[in-house]
């Protein structure tokens, strides 16, 4: 069977008798799920369960330096670094400020105070885009003040009265005074005994270096050190000290290939995402069903009335001394989403993946991209696809008649469908994985350039008037798996029973009543 693409309405086919149903449509494949511009796998979608929509994205904090980039100052500092205009950051210590110490370069640059640079280095060496290194260790008094200097005190009395000297012992009348006491001009003499001291080790020995307190006589080793602030004149003892260390700072080398995408590329992307009517929240925490937390670079939600699209982005850099992100860093990623339960999956390896990686990405239907610069990736993502463009089948505008057959409701869905931007297809035919052609009511997909969300629509009518029962929804939830749709709507009429929405439920499939229909028009 030839795939060729076929409008939905085409004049110059003939019309078709009352009560004809036009027969059905092969679906082509989209040129772009075959190979990308750069020759990179892009995997087709394949089914997964929806996220659960009591799931909210929320602002995570700190999470591999994202948060922290949204800081213009830090975004210029960050810039300077990537660029090699800024390649290590010292301080300078000047007891002068109240910190003790400085980064006149970096304040110069930001414009900050002294605290304010000091706060954003931190957070930097935080997330890791900052190698931090120890420059040297101060003491603050209790008061955060750095003017201090050592003095010496007595250990019994707390004099700082002490004298400093050699400690000497007569060996005739066993005298022992600093040599200050003996000392009289060019000789020792002994103050006790009075006599002459010539000879080291004969007459006398020196026994080392002591200390003496002179208010109080006391003669000790060491004496007590506490320290005195300059400015506020209290003295305090070492152990009411608080130490403060003070580092240096390099570019982390294995965050360049990240930061440069995050402090441009990834602007145009979400920018692009928003274009698109997505919602997007970057560094989003969603709880997954094993009830583990977990972030996400980037996540877009589309809610397109009768189904709800989840983008999962993430962004993989490789280290710097590898050339590529390994199988370890994607099966991450995936595992993640998984446990989240989003639908569509999408990685941005910077600057590519391994061949391992890359053959684990077409297996788990992650769509991936990867370039050798990271211009060409948002290119890629964001450029219209023009040779798409003029070929998308047109709906017919409902005739305003009550809605009350198949074919009306076919007509009103193909035409919300047209509005919001998706590829219709009527009467779609799809050929399964098992082999099995499978017709859908209504099938159609949007090209978002990152994914292209597909939605399979069965439409069933009651010729009694009943709800509709399992075995409609069930024959139309097998097809669609095994179609490989992820997005499946079922619009029973008038209603469906309570058994077949609990099994719609279970199975991720939206279900749409008569009395839902006024949401579409």
């Amino acid at each position: 069977m030839s795939e060729v693409y076929e409008p939905l309405h085409d004049a110059t086919k003939p019309s078709l008798q009352p009560g004809q149903e036009a027969p059905p449509v092969v679906v082509p494949p989209l040129e772009r799920d075959i190979q990308g511009r750069h020759g990179e796998t892009l995997p087709s979608p394949a089914r997964t369960a929806s996220v659960p929509a009591n799931i909210q994205a929320s602002a995570a904090p700190y999470d591999y330096g994202s948060a922290i980039l949204e800081d213009a100052r830090v975004i210029k500092l960050v810039d300077a670094m990537v660029n090699g205009n800024l390649a290590e950051i010292n301080p300078d210590i000047d007891f002068s400020l109240k910190s003790g110490y400085s980064y006149p370069p970096v304040s110069d640059l930001l414009d900050t105070s002294e605290q304010d640079t000091i706060n954003i280095l931190q957070a930097l060496a935080d997330n890791g885009i900052l190698i931090r290194q120890l420059y040297e260790k101060f003491y603050t008094d209790p008061d955060g003040l750095f003017q201090l200097v050592p003095t010496e005190r007595c250990p019994r009395c707390d004099s700082a009265d002490c004298v400093k000297g050699q400690l000497v012992e007569h060996f005739s009348c066993g005298y022992v005074g600093l040599d200050r006491d003996f000392a009289q001009e060019s000789r020792y003499v002994c103050p006790k005994c009075r006599k002459d001291l010539r000879l080291i080790g004969t007459d006398y020995r020196n026994v080392g270096i002591h200390y003496r307190c002179q208010d109080c006589n006391e003669v000790f080793t060491n004496p007590v050190i506490k320290w005195r602030n300059m400015k506020t004149r209290k003295i305090w003892n070492v152990e009411e000290l608080r130490e403060v260390e003070v580092y240096s700072y390099q570019f982390n080398p294995d965050m360049k290939g990240w930061l440069e995408f995050q402090l441009k590329p990834k602007r145009q992307l979400v920018d692009f995402l928003k274009t698109r009517g997505y919602q997007v929240h970057e560094l989003a925490q969603l709880t997954g069903r094993s009830g583990a937390v977990h972030t996400v670079d980037v996540l877009a939600v589309r809610d397109d009335i009768i189904t709800r699209i989840f983008l999962g982005i993430g962004i993989l850099a490789a280290a710097a001394n590898e050339t590529e992100v390994g199988l370890e860093a994607l099966f991450r990623f995936d595992t993640r989403v998984y446990d989240i339960g989003i639908n569509y999956k999408v990685v941005i390896a910077i600057p590519r993946l391994g061949t391992e990686a890359m053959n684990f990405a077409g297996r788990q239907m992650i769509r991936a991209y990867e370039a050798k610069t990271l211009a060409s990736v948002v290119e890629d993502i964001t450029q219209p696809d023009r040779s798409r463009s003029g070929r998308q089948g047109k709906a017919e505008a409902v005739d305003g008649q009550p809605v009350s057959e198949t074919s009306s409701v076919r007509t009103i869905m193909v035409k919300f469908l047209r509005d919001r931007g998706y590829e219709v297809y009527e009467r779609a035919l799809i050929v399964g994985k098992s082999g099995v052609e499978h017709i859908f009511d209504v099938f159609a997909r949007r090209d978002d350039r990152l994914v292209v969300p597909s939605i399979a629509i069965g439409i069933a009518g009651s010729s009694t008037g009943q709800p509709l029962g399992l075995d409609e929804i069930s024959r139309f939830d097998a097809a669609a798996f095994d179609a490989g749709i992820r997005n499946k709507v079922f619009l029973g009429l008038p209603q469906v029973s309570e058994q077949a929405k609990r099994f719609a439920l279970q199975q991720k499939i939206d279900i749409f009543e008569q009395q839902d229909l006024g949401k579409l028009v």
